[in-house]
């Protein structure tokens, strides 16, 4: 336990510079990378973006399914274990698929860069899901124009910390789309359950 906890704890420091690295990323320099600790102890510490991603996370899920008349605790139980789910399915598949494209050595810096990452799609996107929420074509228009930028933010990750083409980097963010949208539905379907 002792050894996890210290390899799971992050400092300020280490999340500013981590997130430092993920802004660079998102202004396509791949020096941003050089950022992040893509040691074991690294991915450990990256979860720590799931923290940071929550409150946006749980406003834009609670306010989508607000007119369901369900129980708020019904709500929040599951779309937390969904959220924890859709935290860990990537990885796990990740570790897999690096092993088929022969990137294993670059599985940690992926997920480092990933996890971080989510972070800054999340600051784009979640104001303006809740704007869209809203109604209105201009908020509908700027809710794609950010989910497009989100995407090809995950592709440069992908391309960037994978070295891998352009073609396979799209078809690993088409794959993490489609997981998320599962775990999502999956969480939904279980929602809905009389």
């Amino acid at each position: 336990r002792a050894i996890f906890r210290r390899r799971a704890m992050i400092s300020a420091s280490e999340a500013q510079k981590a997130l430092a690295g993920a802004f660079r990323l998102a202004q396509l320099d791949p020096r941003g990378m050089d950022y992040f600790d893509t040691s074991l102890g690294g991915v450990w510490k990256s979860f720590a973006a799931a923290a940071l991603v929550l409150p946006g996370h749980a406003a834009v899920y609670l306010l989508a399914r607000g007119d369901l008349e369900l129980p708020l605790w019904r709500l929040a139980a599951i779309g937390l274990i969904a959220y924890v789910i859709s935290w860990v399915a990537l990885p796990l598949a990740m570790a897999g698929i690096c092993e088929l494209l022969d990137r294993r050595q670059r599985y940690f810096g992926f997920i480092v860069a990933n996890n971080w990452g989510a972070v800054v799609q999340t600051m784009l996107l979640v104001p303006i899901a809740v704007l869209r929420m809203g109604g209105g074509s201009v908020a509908a228009l700027l809710y794609l124009a950010a989910v497009i930028a989100a995407l090809v933010y995950g592709w440069f990750i992908a391309r960037t910390s994978l070295q891998v083409d352009g073609f396979t980097a799209a078809g690993l963010v088409v794959f993490s789309l489609l997981l998320d949208l599962f775990v999502q539905g999956l969480g939904d379907v279980i929602l809905l359950r009389e």
